[in-house]
């Protein structure tokens, strides 16, 4: 018996993080399978960029504002990452809104996006 403690293996490959299971756009289409309502066009985008901001950002703060272009069946939401952090970046982050002008302040939004493989959601 060794006295060693047994140190836990980290989650990477040779090159850096695991590779995730999926590629984003099979991730996308997975994600709003699942959800299995008919969705509105808005909702559909909406749902979109949510799990788009899941897929790029995991574990991170994402500080984002969404704006919508363009009238009827041509609206389209498009959705702007302003800053992104670790959590050990959330002071920054907060800064970062804190120092926008007022009504911008009203438009963005401040997030923390879990890593979505890390859910037992695949089995």
């Amino acid at each position: 018996m060794s006295r060693k403690k047994q140190q836990a293996q980290q989650d990477t490959t040779k090159n850096g993080p695991q590779a995730k299971p999926m590629s984003r756009e099979e991730f996308i289409a997975y994600a709003i399978s699942r959800s299995g309502d008919k969705l509105s066009a808005a909702a559909r985008q909406n749902l979109e960029a949510n799990y788009g901001l899941q897929y790029d950002y995991p574990d991170e703060y994402v500080v984002f504002r969404d704006d919508w272009e363009g009238a009827g069946r041509k609206r389209r939401l498009i959705r702007r990452v302003l800053a992104h952090g670790p959590p050990e970046d959330v002071k920054r982050l907060s800064d970062f809104v804190g120092a926008l002008p007022s009504e911008e302040q009203l438009r963005v939004f401040f997030y923390f996006i879990q890593d979505p493989f890390m859910e037992e959601i695949w089995i």
